[in-house]
């Protein structure tokens, strides 16, 4: 309550309140209409008058003003609505009021209609809601800040940890004065918006590090902008390690506010052991999260600094690492900045750390950079205010010890503070006369010794003596530094120690000379007698002496460190030039692989400088900082000579990851000018060549010149420098995109098509999941293939990360849970008891239990770390297919095919409630982010939203016209979205109320994914494209193109740059979500095409789809016309002979005729009465023969259209027809098993071929024609192929719908007329009842677990048998010859698809890579004019691509 007026008010209502009652009861004994509406608004006031009275009460015993949830205006409007009810409801303020009174209320009438009367009590209600909230939230104010402090006060804080802690009261900081320029500098970083999160200050033992990052922290202290201060102590107990580090920042956060300390408490109630925890996991619930929660208003300040002290000082390397990466992901905070002042010596392993961080995230500073002036006269003054001391202690005279004295010992302390403090204690030691003192030091007694200085004055003397020597004149020294500045300062700015000939080769000196310069330096550098040990300093002090000119104060031996890694990084490029070129390693075909090259060979091709040289060019010369980078300068001339030849040379040393990072690191090196070169272009087209490109050239290097180049853009840069390196026998290339697609990762190696991707909490790696049995763990970063998991019997349905991405389990139908070490890779433990496929799987938040969901209709829960089973929940009625969590770990909710949500207690396994509702199969269950509502998804078209607490069903959300598959809350948990055949609908998920309808895809949404901050939505389909939603709006923003093949999973990574799509062409796709952009494709519609024919002339080629036909120009790739009008599936296309029209023939029971030219219709033949499956042009084109499922063949005038004759014999459907050469015979094949020769002059059979009757179309309809498959086609229909004509003349289309789609999006279908399931599930098929599923979609990187299922398929489908057996071969020998102006296996012809339909192939050798995007669903090869042979290739895509042999040029020659 904010005051007096308000406690008056809630006083006034609940009199007001009692006088309405008073008036409803005259009304209820007065009249007989509205009974109901009296009754209900009485009973409202009734409960309003008990609620207000507790408030009352409760405010009465509140100190004033400390009721901080009650609103005045809340009271006031109320007292306002329930008055108005009060004048409504009395007689006495109506103008009849005497009338009134003589009738005695007979004539009185009820003053509220029914739509009134409800809107009054809709009213009351909100009022009553807000006040008992208002009420709950006060009462409990007081009882949760006492738990909120308990839970505080388990976090640790270590004595001396914080700045100003008890045992560093006596510690100075900068005087007055002092440290001005760099005091400024950082406080002016604390406050700025830029985004780097980070400043390290660093500097060696002695600089002033930790005394200015305490004055940094008082002054933030001051401003009330600290966060919290750690100082690492070596030998200190808990301050010379991490393990209480983050748990003593977060206690002192949680003392910034209030709002921030309950989100501490908050996690560390919902993770009580979260302090044990890793690192990351600590930092993630304790630091990150809490403050993402906050608001602007719940902190007095916009941001806040942490500062951490002799980071260098923490034992443990491995912590370092972790800490200085999670200090770097403040980055990601939008609302509430966090920054970290970081101070450590600079420490290589330290020094790498922050190397490895993106660019722009931290900012350094080391004190040795700091003007010499300025350390001199903070020195100074130090000196004087600690030497005044002294003097006043000792009586010494006024004019001790002098200007002159103070400024020897400014010089003597060389910018060491160290040294002046050191000095100062030395000078006062109350045992000795301070005079006495202070000329020992001046005499460099080593009582009172520097010690940086007295080994600087060792190296320096051990260089003179050992590099110089005493008898050199003037020339042979200047000659002599010179070699060792070259060859010794090259040695300790090096990333990894080479041998001395290495030293020798990179460097380009003569080995002799390189030999003399080492022979003398034993005392400083490690040199073996073993020529192929590596050189190494014996000390890392050295490399300090020498690269710090204040301490290498002889010019002839100090190394500048940016000259030095200059003159290095041109050594490697020159060096480089000299010895890459293309196929160094002698491979003797274009697809030879790298798998099968020996490390002896490539050893021999890359001497030990040569490999240094290709690995670190790009680390030293972003040291360098020098102009090495301008256009047609050093580095463009080399990567416009060697690019490729390095390349190919990354790939041969197995460094791809490491090639793809220095080509970025390039990039933003280059970007940081801060202006467009051409040097700068060609590096952003090489990152998109490289991203593109790189599975293919890792797996077979000698691709970077022909798949590479090949399939590159029609603009990149790359293609255009190296278009002299194309191959010679390609005589014309295919068409191809105008740009590079956005997609900046395709990550291969699965044998079967991908169903699951699952990100691990920390975003750094990827899990994907495959029907070849295997895990695989990608490091998303660099896309390189980290471990494969393999030990599963069976189909794997689930992956998951543990909380702290230290472990991951997985479950598949051989009925076992398997847990790995994440970073190994290896199996820890199996876990058994299911005696059914597990459907579900689940980590508890805390990570310590695991929960899986099983066919055997149970849930068990198991002990995560041992893999001990603690207990079994039994009660559902059929197969259990989905189980989570809640967020705070304590219920468990698992959903089953009995149509049942069962929500269970985790500790004790109790049933607390069933969710029950919904009128068919559940398809999708969500969680909300908060816990507190579950959402379901239904066959029968309806979202459930349920109150996880009571159970209650809160909305019914209708509107979608089919069975609903996905459904998925906002982040934030206010928004919902929901997805039913290509259609999603967002809701509010608190009012259920409909916001927006997106409609955009051609075919089925599979998956749908919410951005982390919500604002993005992303949605996969059947038609093979992403695309991507403003959820505010509702506006599609982009469609993603790349994928060959449905897409069946989207998932955005955790930190918001990247999205994952995963899709039935085997590839998952990391897409950038910044840069994403719309670019130009060949690409036809989302059926694959099944069906390509070239024109007798070459020009042209012919593609068929799903119901669309298109004509291409072969030589430039471009479409020419797209002919639509069949209304099922084509099965088949032929040119005339002339080439000036094209027939057709479709499941739809018509051939259709069109002009070749434009692509118009010119008839329509339509007698058939099934789907028409072949056809056929007379050798004169005069006539047409079409063969049907009908059993019958017809032949047509093509001139007129005109039926002239229909065939009839066979007694099953016809698949191929084929004219004699001279056009007076037929034949005919049919699935009876026999082929027919029919006179046509006569329309009679002249003879019949008898054989097996068939119970398959034959795959290759056209004998011309080549189709692929993969190894689970026949478990796999494709969309764009459906199942050949049935035995039974079936004339409907064929159910095409993918049996094992996306198992995280649906679940295969029961099929209840002779279905028979495929792979895994044949064991299965008699279980109608369980239809396999996996419970998990995109949306679930942390918290949400769905499932989704297909529809309900009822239509009839071929058996088995039906989808794998092959028919017998139409061959007709010379009568009847095939197609006319294609080849296939013609032994004349040299080239081939190989077997896995990814490679062209010369006399069975692979010399050209397909892309993902354009593997062959079919092929063609056709003779053209001038020695060519052309090849058509069509892609499940729709598109089509085209190339032209030189077949008197050798590919692998």
């Amino acid at each position: 309550m904010s005051g007096v007026g308000e406690v008056a008010s809630v006083i006034a209502i609940i009199q007001i309140s009692k006088e309405v009652v008073t008036l409803c009861a005259k009304y209820y004994s007065g009249v007989k209409n509205a009974k109901k509406d009296r009754e209900r608004l009485c009973e409202e006031v009734l409960v309003l008058v008990g609620v207000l009275e507790k408030v009352h009460e409760s405010v009465m015993n509140q100190k004033a003003g400390s009721s901080s949830v009650l609103d005045g205006s809340h009271i006031r409007k109320c007292l306002t609505e329930l008055e108005a009810i009060k004048n409504k409801l009395d007689p006495g303020v109506n103008a009849n009021r005497g009338l009134m009174r003589r009738l005695k209320l007979r004539s009185l009438a009820w003053p509220f209609t029914g739509k009134e009367a409800e809107e009054e009590i809709s009213r009351l209600q909100g009022r009553k809601l807000t006040f008992s909230l208002a009420l709950a939230a006060d009462t409990k104010a007081g009882v949760e800040s006492l738990e909120q402090s308990q839970n505080i006060a388990r976090l640790p804080n270590p004595d001396g940890a914080a700045f100003n802690s008890f045992r560093r009261q006596h510690e100075s900081q900068c005087l007055p004065d002092t440290r001005v320029d760099l005091l400024r500098q950082i406080m002016e970083w604390s406050a700025n918006s830029g985004d780097q999160c980070i400043f390290w200050l660093n500097g060696m033992a002695g600089t002033g590090k930790s005394t200015i990052a305490r004055t940094i922290a008082g002054k933030l202290e001051g401003q009330k902008r600290l966060g919290g201060s750690f100082f690492f102590s070596s030998g200190e107990g808990d301050l010379a390690n991490a393990t209480k580090f983050i748990g003593t920042l977060a206690a002192q956060l949680a003392g910034m506010s209030p709002v921030l300390k309950r989100h501490i408490s908050d996690a560390i109630a919902e993770h009580p052991d979260v302090v044990h925890n890793s690192l990351r996991n600590q930092w993630e619930q304790l630091i990150l999260r809490p403050i993402k929660m906050l608001k602007s208003q719940d902190l007095p300040v916009s941001d806040l600094v942490i500062v951490v002290d002799a980071l260098d000082e923490c034992g443990s390397q491995d912590d370092v690492r972790v800490i200085i990466q999670l200090l770097s992901e403040a980055k990601t905070l939008k609302g509430i900045r966090l920054r970290t002042l970081v101070t450590s010596r600079p420490e290589d392993s330290i020094q790498v750390c922050f190397r490895a961080l993106p660019k722009g995230v931290h900012q350094d500073l080391a004190l040795h950079t700091v003007p010499q002036t300025v350390i001199h006269h903070d020195i100074s003054v130090f000196l004087q205010k600690e030497l005044e001391k002294i003097r006043t202690d000792h009586d010494l005279p006024p004019d001790w010890p002098g200007p002159r004295n103070i400024e020897l010992l400014v010089r003597k302390a060389n910018g060491l503070f160290i040294y002046a403090a050191t000095a100062c204690r030395f000078i006062g030691d109350a045992k000795w006369l301070p005079e006495e003192r202070l000329t020992l030091v001046f005499q460099g007694d080593s009582a009172g010794k520097s010690p940086t200085r007295k080994l600087d004055e060792i190296y320096t003397q051990v260089l003179k003596h050992s590099v110089i020597g005493d008898d050199c004149d003037e020339r042979e020294k200047i000659k002599l530094c010179l070699r060792f500045r070259q060859i010794v300062g090259s040695i300790v700015i090096l990333f990894e120690p080479l041998t001395p000939t290495g030293l020798a080769e990179l460097l380009q000196v003569e080995p002799r000379a390189h030999a003399v310069a080492l022979k003398s330096l034993h005392s400083i550098l490690d040199i073996s007698q073993n020529q192929n040990s590596p050189v190494r300093l014996l000390h890392p002090s050295f490399r300090d002496f020498l690269l710090d000119e204040e301490r290498c104060s002889d010019p002839q031996f100090f190394v500048d460190k940016e000259v030095a890694h200059k003159e290095v990084t041109e050594r490697c490029l020159r060096l480089l030039s000299k010895n890459l070129r293309r196929n160094v390693c002698n491979l003797h075909t274009p697809g030879a692989l790298t798998s099968e090259l020996s490390r002896s060979t490539v050893e021999h091709h890359f001497p030990a400088a040569v490999r240094y040289a290709c690995l670190y060019w790009c680390d030293h010369l972003q040291q360098s900082k020098a102009g090495l980078c301008d256009d047609n300068g050093p580095l463009h001339k080399f990567l416009q000579a060697h690019f490729l030849h390095w390349l190919e040379a990354i790939a041969l040393l197995g460094e791809m990851s490491r090639g793809l990072r220095m080509i970025t690191d390039l990039q933003t090196l280059l970007r940081k000018q801060g202006k467009q070169t051409e040097l700068l272009a060609m590096v952003d087209d090489a990152k998109q060549f490289l991203l593109t490109n790189r599975a293919v050239i890792a797996k077979a290097p000698l691709q970077t010149y022909a798949s590479a180049l090949v399939f590159s853009p029609k603009t990149s840069v790359i293609k255009k420098q190296f278009s002299h390196l194309l191959p010679l026998w390609i005589k014309h290339l295919p068409a191809v995109e105008q740009d590079w697609s956005p997609s900046v990762q395709t990550m291969e190696g699965h044998a079967g098509w991908m169903w699951l991707i699952e990100f691990s909490p920390d975003g750094q790696y990827l899990a994907t999941a495959s029907r070849d049995r295997v895990i695989k763990i990608w490091d998303t970063k660099t896309g390189k293939l980290q471990s494969t998991l393999e030990g599963h019997l069976g189909v794997i349905w689930w992956v998951k990360f543990s909380p702290d991405n230290q472990h991951i389990a997985t479950a598949a139908d051989d009925c076992t849970v398997r847990l790995w070490d994440a970073k190994t890779g290896t199996l820890e433990s199996t876990l058994e008891g299911h005696s059914g496929t597990i459907w579900g799987l689940a980590y508890s938040p805390d990570g310590r239990r695991l929960a899986s969901a099983a066919d055997d209709r149970t849930v068990k829960i198991w002990n995560a770390k041992s893999g001990t089973l603690e207990r079994t929940l039994k009660d559902h009625s059929a197969g259990a297919w989905w189980v989570t969590f809640s967020p705070d770990g304590q219920t468990i909710a698992s959903a089953s095919d009995d149509r049942r949500i069962s929500i269970w207690d985790a500790n004790t396994g109790a049933l607390l409630r069933t969710l029950e509702g919904h009128l068919d199969w559940l398809w999708a269950v969500v969680l909300s982010p908060d816990g507190q509502q579950l959402a379901t998804a239904s066959r029968d078209g309806t979202v459930n939203i349920w109150d996880t607490g009571t159970g209650v069903l809160q909305n019914t959300l209708e509107g979608h016209s089919g069975g609903v598959r996905s459904v998925a809350f906002s982040p934030d948990g206010q928004s919902l979205v929901s997805v039913s055949d290509a259609t999603i609908r967002l809701w509010d998920a608190k009012t259920g109320e409909l916001q927006n309808t997106l409609k955009g895809h051609s075919d089925q949404i599979w998956s749908v994914a919410f951005s982390p901050d919500g604002q993005h939505l992303a949605s996969a389909s059947k038609d093979g494209t992403v695309k991507m939603w403003d959820t505010k709006t509702g506006a599609l923003q982009d469609t993603l193109h790349g994928h060959s093949d449905c897409v069946r999973l989207v998932v955005f990574s955790p930190d918001r740059q990247h999205l994952v799509s995963a899709s039935d062409d085997r590839t998952v796709k990391l897409w950038d979500v910044k840069t994403r952009e719309v670019q130009g494709t060949l690409e036809g519609q989302a059926g694959g095409v099944h069906s390509v024919v070239f024109s007798p002339d070459r020009h042209r080629v012919a593609s068929a789809t799903d119901c669309m036909i298109k004509l291409w120009d072969t030589k430039t790739g471009e479409l020419q016309a797209a002919m639509e009008g069949h209304s099922d599936f084509i099965w088949s296309v032929v040119f005339s002979p002339d080439g000036l029209r094209l027939a057709s023939t479709s499941d739809d029971r018509t051939v259709r005729l069109w002009d070749a030219q434009d692509g118009s219709l010119d008839c329509v033949l339509d007698d058939h009465s099934a789907g028409v499956l072949s056809v056929a042009f007379s050798p004169n084109g005069m006539h047409l023969a079409s063969a049907s499922r009908d059993c019958t063949v017809k032949l047509w005038d093509t001139a007129t259209g005109s039926l002239q004759n229909t065939l009839e014999g066979h007694s099953a459907g016809v698949w191929s027809v084929a004219f004699s050469p001279d056009a007076r015979h037929l034949a005919s094949a049919s699935r009876d098993g026999a082929v027919k020769i029919w006179d046509l002059s006569a329309g009679l059979p002249r003879a019949s071929l008898e054989g097996s009757p068939v119970k398959r179309h034959h795959e290759s309809r056209l004998p011309h024609i080549h189709r692929h498959r993969d190894d689970n086609d026949e478990k796999k229909p494709k969309p764009s192929q459906p199942p050949p004509p049935n035995d039974d003349g079936d004339d409907s289309p064929p159910d095409t719908t993918p049996r094992h789609s996306h198992p995280l999006l649906h679940r295969p279908h029961v099929h209840h007329h002779h279905h028979h399931h495929h792979h895994n599930d044949e064991k299965r098929a008699h279980k109608d009842e369980k239809p396999p599923a996996l419970p998990r979609t995109a949306t679930d990187t942390h918290l949400h677990l769905h499932l989704h299922r297909p529809h309900l398929h009822h239509k009839a489908q071929p058996p088995p048998e039906a989808e794998t057996s092959a028919p017998p071969p139409f061959d007709l020998t010379t009568q009847i010859p095939p197609q006319f102006n294609t080849h296939n296996d013609d032994s004349n012809n040299p080239y081939s698809i190989d077997d896995s339909a990814q490679w062209i192939a010369w006399n069975t050798t692979n010399i050209l890579h397909f892309p993902p995007d354009r593997k062959p669903n079919v092929h063609a090869f056709a003779d053209s004019a001038g020695g060519e042979l052309l090849l058509a290739v069509g892609h499940a895509s729709g598109g089509v691509t085209v190339l032209a042999f030189d077949t008197e040029v050798d590919p692998v020659a």
